[in-house]
């Protein structure tokens, strides 16, 4: 029986995707128009994008931690994934973050059994994904007033702290944040990305309702300080299992963990605010 700690396995770093900005950008405004209608259009449609995007992002949790191909336990957290980001749609948000508790352990004991690699790193991203998906599916029913919103605020906000902490890194430079995890990160890029981000929540917020900026000023610094630890832990990851992007999906970004890990830890962020001010983070209005 292997060591349910196994090191990472051992794959090609090349790049699935190309890396002209270019391509990264058209690929960008794709994804922000299809993230712009599915928020306009509301339940089902907001909801159903977010399942879509979770199942994908499970699927290539998967395949990066089991060596470039699915096993037992890949397929496995795809499937609890669909089952979590499923349930959420109704709303039935316990037992969403209820199956995926329980999906850790049932993953980690699939994959000791089926001999598979890093165990341990398979059955995470039950958390990793299920968990930010919950978290979409709650701020975006569970305030009837502003959750419409309040979903694409949030998102809004992890695209603007990737984008500014991208022409931060790039113009600016200057000392690297983490080399031993992501090389290419510079604080110039972290603080670039947190103030675009913050800039970007209250403008937002204003133009939406002015008796909302306070609450946007505070929660846009809380959600956009968490975005860049989402991207952080996804390098690592990466790094881990030695890939450069979690597939080819998306030109020009990777797969679609490489481009939601930010918004992931953000929604999480912004759940929590939410779940202490009854199902709302606009603290005061």
């Amino acid at each position: 029986m292997p060591d349910a700690l196994a090191g990472p396995v051992a794959v090609s770093g090349r790049s699935l995707t190309s890396p002209s900005l270019g391509v990264r950008a058209a690929s960008g405004i794709v994804l922000a128009a299809l993230g712009v209608a599915s928020v306009w259009g509301g339940w089902p449609w907001f909801s159903i994008m977010v399942f879509l995007g979770g199942s994908l992002m499970g699927w290539e949790w998967g395949r990066l931690c089991g060596g470039g191909r699915h096993g037992a336990a890949g397929a496995a957290v795809t499937v609890m994934v669909m089952a979590v980001g499923g349930v959420g749609i109704f709303g039935y948000f316990g037992l969403s973050l209820a199956l995926a508790v329980v999906g850790f352990p049932l993953v980690w004991g699939l994959a000791v059994w089926a001999r598979e690699p890093s165990p341990v790193w398979q059955a995470s991203g039950m958390l990793w994904i299920a968990g930010p998906i919950t978290a979409m599916h709650y701020i975006f029913q569970a305030d009837p007033a502003h959750g419409q919103f309040t979903a694409g605020w949030v998102m809004l906000i992890a695209f603007a702290s990737d984008i500014g902490g991208y022409f931060g890194g790039r113009w600016i430079g200057g000392p690297k944040l983490a080399p031993r995890i992501s090389p290419a990160k510079t604080w110039a890029g972290l603080f670039g990305g947190m103030i675009f981000a913050v800039s970007v929540a209250v403008a937002a917020a204003y133009l939406y309702d002015p008796g909302l900026v306070l609450s946007a000023l505070v929660c846009g610094i809380v959600v956009g300080c968490a975005a860049p630890t989402g991207d952080l832990f996804e390098s690592h990851v990466k790094r881990q299992f030695r890939v450069k992007d979690s597939s080819g999906f998306i030109p020009g970004h990777g797969g679609v963990l490489d481009r939601f890990d930010g918004l992931g830890a953000a929604v999480t962020a912004a759940s929590l605010i939410a779940l202490f001010n009854e199902g709302s983070i606009w603290l005061w209005q």
